[in-house]
């Protein structure tokens, strides 16, 4: 008790509180709407449209009520969200909170309605545009290439598939076919032009051979399998076969003939007829002359025939005595006596 200046007595009364003074507020959110009330969206990107009191700072998002995988972002009253994939009723938390760290979590949801990629494979190319427009797509890139089933000018394929669910205004890619490959004619080309011709049409070479031949050029192709015009896939293989030119006679006169028939085969050709006949001067089993001759031209497998020696027949006992004649053995065997005479006869 104390006394002031007049005299009074003044009661000076302590007050005191019990307990701790308020803390921050937690933000509450007032109002919370994907699109804006929206029940329904076409494509995956949303706003979160939010009204929240005790200034926030910072929000979250996402499909999960843990919040799994989502980070703290400087808080808009209009925050973009990006919907999980595929059609469906989606569920999105939003939590706020102030710089001191309280927070409040709220949800609201949507059913994510986004365009399914029409089935156009099969169709012609003008079909399928019309057909991926019509669903409020885009017609993307527009490739070609060959295909040994699918007609010219029809899909053989697309990305994305049928049935995927993308946003308005995707694009669609299609691949048109051009049809089946058509094997080209190479026949009388060279090895290499044929090759080039092969590969242009998107085609590969495949088994190369040789063989000789009577009338095509060495390097030309001869033959090739499949033919001209055949319907193929594409990257087929044509198998050639290259000439080696006419099949060249060897010069067998003079070979025994064992090593004239082999030659004869070594070269392609066939041994013909062998005919014997007397020489003086070619020793027996030996060629005397050969049909076609050497150096000729011929078809592979033709037919050489061939003239073989069996030397020549001795007179027996028989010798020259008197006479101005003369005594001569001809290259068939036969004997030409002209004038005198010979013992023994």
């Amino acid at each position: 008790m104390t006394r002031n200046a007049f005299g009074c007595v003044a009661l000076v009364v302590l007050v005191l509180f019990s307990g701790a003074c308020p803390g921050p507020v937690a933000p509450t959110v007032t109002n919370f709407v994907i699109n804006n009330g929206a029940s329904s969206c076409a494509t995956r990107s949303v706003t979160l449209d939010d009204t929240c009191t005790a200034s926030p700072t910072h929000y979250m998002a996402s499909e999960s009520p843990s919040f799994t995988g989502a980070s703290w972002l400087p808080y808009s009253t209009a925050a973009p969200f990006t919907l999980s994939a595929g059609n469906g009723t989606k569920t999105v938390h939003f939590k706020v909170k102030n710089a001191a760290g309280e927070s409040t979590s709220v949800s609201d949801t949507i059913t994510l309605s986004e365009p399914l990629v029409p089935d156009v494979v099969g169709m012609t190319e003008a079909a399928a545009s019309t057909a991926i427009t019509e669903a409020d797509l885009t017609v993307g890139t527009v490739t070609e290439q060959h295909h040994a089933t699918v007609s010219a000018g029809q899909v053989i394929s697309q990305d994305p598939t049928a049935g995927a669910s993308v946003a308005l205004g995707s694009a669609v890619d299609l691949v048109i076919s051009l049809g089946p490959v058509i094997v080209p004619n190479v026949v009388g080309m060279t090895e290499g032009a044929a090759s080039t011709a092969i590969t242009e049409a998107g085609l590969t070479v495949g088994t190369v051979t040789e063989q000789h031949h009577a009338t095509v050029p060495a390097g030309q192709v001869i033959s090739q399998n499949p033919a001209s015009g055949a319907s193929v896939a594409p990257g087929s293989a044509v198998n050639l076969v290259i000439s080696l030119g006419p099949v060249i006679v060897p010069d067998v006169v003079g070979m025994t003939q064992a090593a004239a028939e082999t030659a004869i085969t070594g070269a392609g050709l066939t041994v013909g007829t062998v005919t014997l006949q007397h020489s003086a001067t070619v020793p027996a089993g030996h060629v005397i002359s050969e049909t076609p001759t050497a150096g000729s031209s011929v078809a592979p497998g033709s037919a050489v025939d061939l003239v073989v020696s069996d030397g020549w027949t001795a007179l027996p006992n028989m010798n020259y005595v008197r006479g101005g004649g003369s005594l001569t053995l001809l290259d068939d065997g036969r004997v030409l006596f002209i004038g005198g005479r010979l013992n023994g006869l």
